[in-house]
Formats: C-alpha cells, structure tokens, sequence
C-alpha cells in the first residue's frame, strides 16, 4: 500500500512541470505569503505627501496669480510655501470636522464606536479620499505647455474626482444612502471653500 502511493506521488509530481524553469512540480500553483496585503494603513505617510503636493500646487499657483497681477520676476519667497502648508493642514482638519459634524447631527455614526474612534476613522477615510490629488501632478510638470483653460478643466476633473471618492468614503463610514452623502459631502465642500477663503488669507 505504501509502495503504490508512492508511486502515485511520483505520478502525480511528473504531471506539472514549470513553464519558466522546466522542473517537476508537486502543485498546480504554489500558494505565496501576504507580501502585497497590508494589514495596517500608514495613513499618516499618505497624508504627509499628499500636504507636501497640494502645497507646492498652491504655492505656485498663488506665486503665478501674484506675478501676474505685480508684473513682476522677482523669485517667490520660501516661508510662502510653508504659509501655503499650514493652509493645507487648517483645510484637512476643518473639512474632517465637519464631516465628523454631519454624522453626528445626522446619527450616522458606525455602531460600536465612540465619537474619537468614529472621528479618526473619518480622519483616515478622508486621507485616503485626497488620493485623487495625485492627479495633480501633470499639471505641475507640464504647466508651461498648456494653456490656461486647459489648466482650469483639468483641475475641474480632479476636484469632481475628489468629490466622488469623498462621497465613497462617506457612504462606507457613515452608511448613509448615496444621495444623502451626496448632498452632505457637497454642502461641506461649499461651506470649507467659503470659511477658507473669507476667513483664512495666504501670505506668499
């Protein structure tokens, strides 16, 4: 009995063969360990990227607008980058307040979870929604072969993109009905867009 399955082990080890190396092999496909799955979100790294990129976005941006307006070459000032970051930063933390505002009024709150827990989850949620700014980035590389309506559709399309995954995360944290998130996740969009602007200045 233990000559034959043997024999069937043989067998059955002859009957796959790899395509790369042409060895004998024992399985059909090979089971490998969790090297791409990640169990833990560093969040906070993609937080800090995405700061350092809509910045620097913003920064030139504003140093363009000024330029235009002073008709002036001088080189822009460093401190008006980190001006620009600390605005980045005041903007992360008011949208997610009041997101964290909107489940609140609205009793959305994921059960089983305490008002911290559910406000840093929101926290994480919307790091992961800024993703889209990643867009961004041919419009910095290839300014100057663009013209400006071309600039402006293109930051059209990633502020809809941004708006879409913001709606994502909110139906996935908060577990509201899609039109419901919709109308939520646009009203605080306005509302942030018009604190920032008519409360908060950025000195380049």
């Amino acid at each position: 009995m233990t000559f034959a399955s043997n024999s069937m082990k043989e067998v059955e080890m002859e009957c796959y063969v790899c395509i790369n190396c042409g060895k004998r092999q024992s399985n059909l496909y090979k089971k490998y360990d969790k090297i791409i799955k990640t169990i833990n979100c560093l969040f906070w790294k993609l937080s800090l990227i995405l700061l350092l990129l809509e910045s620097l976005t913003l920064w030139r941006g504003e140093n363009e607008r000024k330029l235009k307006i002073a008709n002036n070459d001088s080189p822009p000032y460093e401190h008006g980058f980190y001006n620009c970051c600390a605005y980045k930063i005041g903007e992360f933390l008011l949208c997610t307040m009041l997101m964290v505002i909107a489940n609140i009024t609205l009793g959305s709150k994921p059960t089983g979870l305490s008002v911290m827990d559910s406000s840093y989850l929101m926290m994480k949620a919307y790091a992961l929604a800024n993703f889209s700014k990643f867009f961004l980035l041919p419009i910095m590389l290839w300014r100057e072969n663009t013209t400006e309506f071309g600039a402006s559709l293109h930051r059209f399309f990633v502020t809809a993109h941004h708006l879409c995954a913001l709606v994502s995360v909110y139906i996935v944290v908060s577990r509201c009905r899609p039109v419901i998130s919709t109308v939520v996740v646009i009203s605080i969009y306005v509302l942030k867009e018009y604190l920032m602007t008519q409360y908060f200045a950025i000195d380049i």
